[in-house]
């Protein structure tokens, strides 16, 4: 079950903006609760569905001046989302430009048969097991355990 949240700004308040401000501090350990608390209180959206956003474990858009994001979805965005937070949280390198192309091989990776990311390394192997991956760590295994989730729309029927 996923829910959408739609945050948005009024006269005072620019939502966008709070949240890319709140964004590039979530890294720093001690002002996570207080971020969270910001925005869960300022929007009324629970904890840790602010902590989903702040984390970048879930993808936002922009919609005018509205920021919206869902949390609760697929078992691939959970596996991204993990991942993303334990690069932030163990890399520099994670905290730049890099992380979303990082990001997205590792997408291409599960949803094509091309293998244009590397699977060695700690975090890739924590967040395979965060989503119930267990085993040996292959693209095979990776790709069988976060394509569970079938677009109905990507199917078609047919014809005997």
């Amino acid at each position: 079950m996923s829910t959408t949240y739609r945050l948005g700004s009024n006269e005072a308040v620019y939502a966008p903006g709070v949240v890319d401000w709140a964004l590039q501090h979530y890294w720093h350990e001690p002002d996570r609760p207080q971020l969270r608390t910001v925005i869960a209180n300022g929007w009324k959206i629970p904890e840790e569905a602010a902590h989903e956003l702040l984390s970048q474990r879930v993808p936002y858009t922009i919609e005018g001046e509205t920021l919206v994001f869902t949390v609760g979805t697929t078992k691939k965005d959970q596996f991204l989302g993990e991942l993303r937070e334990r690069l932030i949280a163990t890399y520099d390198w994670a905290k730049t430009p890099r992380l979303q192309k990082f990001i997205e091989s590792i997408s291409t990776t599960i949803d094509t048969d091309r293998n244009v990311c590397n699977l060695d390394g700690g975090c890739i192997l924590a967040a395979y097991r965060a989503v119930g991956g267990r085993g040996k760590l292959t693209y095979k295994a990776l790709r069988a355990l976060l394509r569970t989730d079938v677009d109905a729309s990507a199917l078609t029927q047919i014809d005997a």
